[in-house]
């Protein structure tokens, strides 16, 4: 048995100077290793950094794997590691300068042993803790020690305090030493009020008896008789008696060291005793005063001795109710005779009795009287009988209604087991029904439910012989034509059960009462059935007899009703349920294709701006007017197109949030509302309903905007004949809503589910690319939102936006472009890139902008060449290389040339380029393919 922890588990600390570090590692092992307790040592952020071999046998690891982990890491049971955290943390911060406490552990083996740890603080530099030692040691065996002592202590305070006896103890002053509850309660002294008082002092009513002479003949060896003493007199003037048998006590040598008092109050016996002796006067009295009945009879003997009947000799009143017979009409007379019939009743019994002496108990139905009666017959003398009786005919018929109420907890746990194995809100009626009828004893079960107006209860399920023709009977929900609600209606109403006990006398009935009379069916009750939030139906249960559903049945009917109410919850969060996992499968759907088209992307980009560059530069070289520069103006639209096109693969891939910054929602949907209507030309009646308050989240605007204006054409587009557009937003916690709502033709289900897929369009072919709502999703989904869609053939369509509210400030912008002005300065510009074809292209780019470059096809070689020097005056750097990537080499470059203007040239600008940016100074994002209008301005930035 593992014992308790004690009470207070943090001692008061200590003033103590912090300890240092263990030091000397490989020396001390061995010294800790001998010692029995647990040593360890942590960082501050409390990862082990070393411990002995105790320690270690009890997590199961060695040291070296111990060190770098957390209590989290270890095989601790989690509110175990979270509580040494804790201490470590107080520790730590100072708010005690050393922690010990009692507390248990699990070992590796999965045995707990309670264990007293003491932590420090290791001193650091500047007076910063550098971490903790720790210190525990196991004292299972002495807390279990000191729980059996504390078990024998309370073992005998109980026997003490609980004791049916007055114990005191006195020293040889006649001092009081132990004083228990039975010597309170009958002197009115409490413990705390006589302990180490005199005793005669405190009871001097005892020197009256002698009791001082007596103790002393105790204390000096002598055996005393026990004493009866009279002890109180109360308000009436009776006297109260005391026993008292006193002995000495003796320590371990046999001497006397005081004397033990064993008293009791014997008041009750001495007027037990009174009692007898007044027996015979108040025997009569008492037999006057039952309210059991009781009858004293004699046998009745033939010639041959042989018991034939019995003669009544006495009856009392109680009798007389019981049974309704007169006690002048049956003493005197034979009990055939009283009772009727040629044998007296249980006369075989009561000769038994009589001659015997051995009492009898039976309980019996008494059909002359139609009653059910529990007998006790006992021999006051021999040949004679008393029988004391009770009235039970009231207790069985309770008897009855209880075991119906216990079929009904077993209908409560079949209903249990029902709700796990349906799967329609049909099947749990039916076999709630069918459980009812068969388990627990009602003729007929019937469930009714709400028409889809509200006016009429039909038949959902049914079971028992009579469903069939109970069905046929329409039930309203509304008042009949008397204006008076059925018990039906009225049960729905109120939300309680309604019953009716008969048929034949309650008026409320007068519909049913034939069928059900025809049916044999004589009482019922209504139990309403709650959906959601009010009450949808009703469950009927029919009997067969009057006067069913007491009180107490209907109150675990109302247990039915709300089992079933609770089975039709759980079959809607289950359909719930199945509806959440589809729109996680959806997610993940969407995420696995946003991540291919973040990578098809990336290449595409490199592939364009090659082009685009090469196009560029042929096209400068060309003459004015010439047909090659035509040509190449058309290969740089198509690049541009191409470029726009990776654009809306990047925002669906949720990898190109340029910018994030505060903005205002309302603000953002005020600007959209305001351009959709310059060009709707009226078609469509805009609404706006805007959250009172400024609702700011941190974002890249274009990116919304663009979300949003996706948004709205789709709702114009579906509305060819007008309608109406309504944008809303409202703060929900610590996020924001948008909502765009449409009276639309809405989407059949088959629609809604692809909505956003990627290139799913609905629209002829030329009117649209399938990306527009895939884009909604990636952009919603890379500012940490949500996106809920829901929509019906004839019915609109709406889409809810969440996103977080702002908690912090925005990143700040990277470097700004210079200011253009004058001639540009030739610079030399180093390019790395793995990419062939941009290593291929780029520099003709650059050269045409009057700078020298020079190549590098890995972070590798662009370290070595700035390693060799001279340091170019810029850096052009791929985001996107094998090996060592744009964001490494930007590092290293960073810790050798910290103020090297680089620019970060990527096809898709994700949150970790745009990280990068932030973190680094002299850093700028330049988006793959640029053009050269682009290069120039981000080269000139860094003039």
């Amino acid at each position: 048995m593992t014992p308790d922890p004690p009470q207070s588990a943090d001692p008061a600390p200590e003033p103590a100077p912090p300890a240092r570090r263990p030091e000397g590692g490989q020396a001390l092992g061995p010294i800790l290793d001998t010692i029995p307790q647990a040593v360890f040592w942590k960082d501050p952020e409390g990862r082990y950094q070393g411990c002995n071999r105790v320690f270690a046998s009890y997590v199961g690891l060695d040291e070296a794997a111990l060190v770098g982990r957390t209590d989290r890491e270890l095989p601790w049971p989690p509110e175990h590691a979270e509580a040494y955290m804790a201490d470590d943390r107080e520790v730590l911060e100072g708010r005690v300068p050393w922690r010990r406490r009692v507390e248990p552990v699990r070992r590796v083996d999965g045995s707990t042993r309670w264990v007293e740890t003491t932590k420090v603080p290791l001193a650091g530099a500047e007076g910063r803790p550098a971490g903790i030692l720790g210190i525990f040691e196991d004292v299972t065996e002495r807390l279990r020690l000191e729980a059996e002592l504390r078990d024998v202590q309370e073992l005998n305070e109980s026997i003490i305090r609980s004791a049916e006896e007055g114990i005191v103890v006195t020293d040889p002053g006649l001092r009081v030493r132990v004083w228990n509850a039975y010597m309170a309660a009958m002197t009115g002294l409490p413990e705390a009020c006589i302990l180490g008082r005199p005793l005669l002092d405190a009871l001097p009513r005892l020197e009256d008896v002698g009791f001082r002479d007596r103790i002393r003949r105790v204390l000096g060896g002598e055996a005393v008789a026990p004493l009866e003493f009279p002890w109180h007199v109360d308000a009436s003037g009776t006297s109260g008696w005391a026993v008292d048998r006193s002995v000495a006590l003796r320590d371990g040598s046999g001497a006397i060291v005081g004397a033990l008092s064993l008293m009791r109050d014997i008041t009750a016996r001495r007027t037990a005793e009174k009692a007898l002796r007044e027996s015979e006067s108040r025997f009569r009295a008492l037999f006057e005063s039952l309210t059991e009945g009781v009858a004293l009879h004699e046998l009745a003997r033939d010639a041959g001795g042989r018991s034939v009947d019995y003669r009544i000799l006495d009856v009392n009143p109680a009798f007389e109710r019981h049974t309704g017979l007169a006690r002048q009409a049956v003493r005197g007379r034979l009990a055939s005779d009283v009772y009727g019939g040629p044998v007296a009743p249980f006369l075989e019994t009561y000769a038994r009795v009589a001659d015997g002496g051995v009492p009898a108990s039976f309980e019996v139905r008494f059909e002359p009287m139609a009653k059910d009666f529990r007998v006790t017959a006992v021999s006051p003398k021999p040949g004679q009988f008393a029988t004391v009786f009770e009235d039970i005919t009231e207790r069985l018929a309770r008897e009855r209604d209880l075991a119906r109420l216990n079929a009904l907890y077993g209908v409560l746990s079949h209903l249990g087991r029902c709700l796990v194995r349906v799967a329609t809100r049909e099947e749990l009626f039916q076999d709630a029904c069918r459980i009812l009828v068969e388990s627990g004893g009602y003729r007929v079960a019937w469930v009714l439910w709400q028409d889809a107006a509200g006016v009429f209860l039909e038949p959902l399920a049914g079971y028992g012989e009579a469903v069939a023709a109970i069905r046929e009977v329409t039930v309203r929900l509304g008042p009949d034509a008397s204006g008076a609600l059925g018990p039906t209606a009225t049960a729905i109403r109120n939300g309680r059960v309604e019953v009716c006990r008969d048929f034949h006398e309650d008026p409320r009935t007068g519909p049913w009462r034939e069928p059900a009379r025809s049916l044999g069916l004589r009482s019922f009750a209504v139990v309403p059935l709650r959906e959601g939030s009010g009450e949808a139906g009703a469950l009927l249960l029919f009997g067969g007899e009057p006067k069913d559903f007491h009180p107490e049945e209907v109150g675990l009917l109302e247990e039915v009703g709300a089992t079933l109410s609770f089975g039709l919850d759980h079959l809607a969060a289950d359909a719930e349920r199945v509806r959440l996992a589809s729109q996680v499968a959806q997610a993940q759907k969407m995420d696995s294709l946003g991540s291919l088209a973040g990578g098809v992307a990336h290449d595409i980009n490199n592939v364009l701006g090659a082009v685009q560059a090469l196009a560029m530069v042929h096209q400068l070289q060309a003459p004015e007017g010439s047909r090659v520069r035509r040509d190449m103006e058309t290969v740089i639209r198509a690049c541009q197109r191409g470029g726009n096109l990776v654009k809306g693969l990047l925002g669906f891939a949720r990898q190109n949030l340029a910018e994030n910054r505060l903005l205002d929602l309302n603000g953002l949907v005020r600007e959209e509302a305001a351009l959709l209507e310059r060009t709707t030309l009226g078609r469509v009646r805009l609404v706006l309903d805007l959250a009172p308050e400024p609702l700011v989240v941190n974002g890249d605007p274009g990116a919304l905007a663009h979300c949003l204006m996706n948004l709205c054409v789709n709702a114009v587009d579906a509305m060819p004949g007008g309608g109406t557009l309504a944008l809303s937003t409202r703060r929900e916690g610590e996020r924001v809503r948008l909502e765009v709502a449409d009276t639309g033709t809405g989407m059949p289900p088959e629609v809604l589910e692809k909505a956003l897929d990627p290139f799913y369009t609905t629209k002829p072919q030329g009117k649209g690319t399938g990306l527009g709502l895939a884009i909604v999703y990636g952009t919603v989904k890379n500012h940490r939102g949500d996106l809920e869609l829901a929509s019906a053939p004839g019915e609109g369509t709406r889409v809810r936006i969440r996103l977080p509210l702002a908690g912090t400030a925005a990143p700040a912008p990277g470097p700004r472009a210079a200011e253009a002005g004058g001639p540009a300065r030739a610079r030399s510009i180093l390019l790395v890139d793995d990419d062939e074809l941009i290593l291929s292209s780029i520099p003709a780019l650059v050269e045409s902008l009057g700078h020298r470059v020079e190549t590098a096809s890995s972070g590798a070689e662009g370290l070595a060449r700035l390693a060799r020097g001279p340091v170019p005056d810029l850096v052009i750097l791929d985001m996107n290389m094998p090996d060592l990537d744009g964001g490494a080499t930007l590092a290293r470059i960073r810790r050798d040339h910290p103020t090297l203007p680089v620019l970060l040239a990527t096809g898709r600008a994700d949150q970790t380029a745009l990280d990068l940016v932030a973190a680094h100074p002299y850093v700028t994002l330049l988006p793959k393919p640029f053009n050269l209008q682009e290069l120039g301005q981000a080269i000139e930035g860094y003039a």
